[in-house]
């Protein structure tokens, strides 16, 4: 089934763009320099329901990966239902909205760049090639938590598709939040790298994970690097969350 997502270019309310210093949080000996912001309104309550409305439509319901061999869903590790739906125009449109907010930052990356960490090594000093920003991956996934359910740390993903396109920063929309009265927990938390180890670090170890939670609220985007941001969704706790994520896809250019 086919639906038109409409989707005006500018939003009802002016958006308001926070950056994730994380120099100045606990997670500063892993994460300093790190690309990461939260966007408050960029969509407006309708647009999520409009949103969620989109998801319902889509054929492929599943609960594991996109790949066959994800198919079963380790519920040790994450619990929660998804939805994939491939949608060029959707896609575009959503990309058309945030595009404004991160163009001056992701449009270009090349050495020297001040966000080079996301496409570089070291500390974004291995820059290879002219990263050019080109759009939102197609592949909008709609993940749904109940309570109890959650997603473990993990790395998003890093794609490189055969048409040469490149994911290497994540965009997660929450379509409901902790502003409703609905909703309690399933917070998004940046955490150290050691953050699920805490056994495996001796009985005589003082160990105090690190981390920094962005809460969800409606409308509201979380925009940050795919390399090296370890996170997880935090257990809901009473209601439901609905977030779609995408990846901003580069192209790689190499000069002559």
């Amino acid at each position: 089934m086919s639906a038109t997502f409409n989707l005006p270019q500018v939003p009802s309310t002016p958006p308001s763009v926070s950056y994730i210093d994380f120099a100045s949080t606990p997670l500063a000996k892993w994460y300093s320099g790190s690309y990461a912001l939260v966007v408050d309104n960029l969509f407006s309550p309708q647009e999520c329901e409009d949103l969620i409305a989109l998801a319902e439509l889509a054929t492929r319901k599943i609960q594991g990966g996109p790949l066959p061999t994800d198919q079963i869903l380790n519920t040790r590790y994450r619990h929660n239902d998804r939805i994939l739906r491939f949608d060029h125009d959707a896609a575009k449109k959503i990309y058309e909205r945030v595009l404004p907010i991160v163009e001056n930052d992701i449009g270009t990356i090349k050495e020297g760049s001040k966000w080079g960490t996301i496409v570089g090594g070291g500390n974004g000093d291995q820059v290879r090639g002219t990263w050019n920003l080109v759009g939102l991956n197609e592949r909008l996934s709609f993940l749904r938590y109940g309570p109890g359910h959650f997603f473990k740390k993990h790395l998003d993903g890093r794609l490189d598709l055969p048409d040469g396109r490149k994911s290497r920063v994540t965009i997660q929309i929450y379509l409901n939040g902790s502003d409703t009265a609905t909703l309690e927990g399933g917070a998004t938390r940046f955490c150290d790298p050691g953050y699920w180890y805490p056994k495996d670090l001796g009985a005589n170890v003082d160990f105090q994970p690190k981390f920094l939670d962005v809460v969800p609220k409606t409308g509201s985007a979380l925009i940050f690097q795919q390399r090296g941001l370890y996170h997880s969704g935090e257990t809901v706790q009473e209601g439901l969350k609905y977030t779609m994520r995408t990846d901003f896809m580069f192209e790689q250019i190499f000069s002559n």
